[in-house]
């Protein structure tokens, strides 16, 4: 896992590896001037422009001026801000560029910039995560002449830690942000990046190895108080998993039979809409689910049995009260929603039966819009301690709970809390989390999922995952969020496969369902 931080947790991390743990200041500025240095030179050939606030962020702006000067790179440094304001570490790198590189280096500010020459690539390191207000004066006419400068140059931008304008916490524009090709951030992930318009804006972004500090290590730091100034405010800790994280979850037994790896039980499907349930049964498959059981409108059928000749049906508008119960007390995990349209009834039936029978639900699409009417669903199903994944996309979000962001992962969080649920918000980053100590942040996946019928495979493989760990009675409510957000992280890497194949604006979700394997392999 990888630690994903605020930035009070970002500067109360800093100031204890100075102040505590002994590590200088400029020692870091150097880790940091390297890496982005290191991405420069992947772009750069004569010459590099690089804008520098008079903060510890512009500080890393000069280290970088000072390497990119040794390697023989022309350079021009355009000062933001007053110098006389400077911090003591920018008033350090500034000397040693004076002293050692005073030919090679030319400083100016914004008025006298020369914008008529060839840059190759332009590094923003004006404001960093330190911003917390709009920009404005020559901060806001900087920002827009990067802008300006990378179309009409056509250079790369660089930004160091966070693109300037953005919000490092909630990844908002304040008034005008950098649009930049990369970003270098250190010591971790910072939720800017990651949120709302994060990722218009950041580009690429490179964690700097060097100055990484792994998520066990900040935990134990979070616990001891060490990234809170106020122990009764603490922000959670969120985090983003890897690869490596999901093995655990990917597990299957070599002896284990089919009834050991989850029956799934699909309620999908309305009359005439049999592709959602199609979707969805078959991402169950995917994901390894032992077996699956689909109950939809009986027209489907047919299609149904054609499509998806490895599962067992059965219509729901002709089913029996006894017939559903035994398919419930059956089953490992309920999905329910897709496709299903209005079926009221089927629904509130199948509620009542899993509450009664205390089976493991994923609620998603029309199953969350019937709840968004009846919310004691979810209270009762908190009262008897059972497990509810919920999966809304913003619109369906926005229906469940009106004027709460589904954006903020504190917001996210408190949600989970109070219904007892573990919420999959979903967006172009999906938080995750079960209100504990933990939430997760999915960065895998593109815009080419942002398509109808991707959430329909996302419920059947966090269904498939679910099934499989209700099985075991060792896991707590803290391993079952792990297993969500696992699922989301494994359709995201599919949907990223599937683009690299085909495009993102061409790739259907039967792709993303034809590239689990691939994922698994990896």
């Amino acid at each position: 896992m990888q630690a994903v931080l605020t930035t009070k947790q970002t500067k109360a991390l800093e100031e204890y590896l100075k102040e505590t743990a002994g590590v200088p200041s400029l020692l870091l500025m150097e880790y940091a001037a390297e890496a982005v240095c290191k991405e420069v030179m992947k772009h750069a050939e004569r010459e590099v422009l690089i804008f520098a606030g008079n903060g510890n962020n512009g500080a890393d702006g000069l280290a970088v001026a000072r390497m990119l000067a040794n390697l023989r790179i022309g350079v021009t440094v355009c000062v933001i801000g007053n110098a006389e304001h400077a911090s003591s570490e920018w008033l350090v790198q500034k000397h040693m560029l004076d002293s050692i590189y005073a030919q090679e280096v030319l400083f100016t500010d914004i008025e006298n910039l020369d914008k008529n020459k060839n840059y190759d690539v332009i590094v923003d390191a004006i404001l960093g995560i330190g911003l917390n207000r709009p920009v404005s004066g020559d901060h806001q006419a900087a920002v827009r002449c990067i802008n300006s400068l990378k179309k009409t140059a056509n250079c790369k931008v660089i930004a160091v830690d966070i693109p300037t304008g953005l919000s490092s916490d909630t990844g908002e524009v304040l008034n005008d942000a950098v649009f930049a090709d990369e970003t270098v951030t250190f010591f971790a992930m910072k939720r800017g990046i990651l949120l709302n318009k994060g990722r218009m804006h950041t580009g690429r972004v490179r964690l700097t190895e060097n100055l990484a500090v792994n998520t066990p290590a900040i935990d134990m730091l979070y616990a001891k108080g060490v990234l809170s100034d106020d122990l009764k405010s603490e922000e959670t800790l969120t985090v983003q998993l890897t690869g490596k994280d999901i093995n655990n979850v990917l597990y299957r037994n070599p002896a284990g039979s089919k009834s050991d790896f989850g029956k799934v039980l699909c309620i999908c499907g309305s009359k005439g809409m049999p592709g959602a349930c199609i979707l969805n049964a078959r991402a169950c498959f995917a994901a390894g689910a032992g077996m699956v059981k689909v109950l939809s409108y009986s027209d489907n059928l047919p299609m149904l049995m054609h499509e998806i000749p490895e599962a067992m049906f059965a219509a729901y508008d002709k089913i029996s009260y006894n017939e559903l119960a035994e398919a419930v007390s059956w089953c490992d995990c309920i999905v329910m929603g897709c496709g299903l349209g209005k079926n009221a009834a089927v629904m509130d039936s199948v509620f009542e039966t899993a509450l009664l029978k205390e089976k493991a639900m994923v609620i998603d699409a029309d199953g969350l819009n019937h709840i968004a009417g009846n919310m004691n669903i979810l209270n009762a199903r908190k009262e008897k301690g059972l497990i509810t994944v919920i999966t809304p996309h913003p619109g369906e979000w926005s229906r469940l709970f009106a004027d709460i962001s589904c954006s903020d992962p504190e917001s996210v969080s408190r949600i989970a809390a109070d219904k007892g649920v573990i919420a999959t918000a979903k967006n172009a980053t999906t938080i995750v989390t079960d209100g504990g100590k933990r939430i997760y942040l999915n960065d895998t996946g593109n815009d080419g999922m942002a398509t109808a019928g991707c959430g329909d495979v996302l419920s059947g493989i966090i269904a498939a995952f679910m099934a499989k760990a209700v099985k075991s009675s060792d896991n707590d409510f803290d391993y079952y969020c792990l297993t969500v957000a696992s699922a989301v992280w494994l359709h995201g890497r599919a949907g990223d496969l599937a683009a690299k194949e085909k495009g993102n604006a061409s790739m259907l979700p039967t792709d993303m369902i034809r590239c689990l394997p691939k994922v698994y392999r990896e």
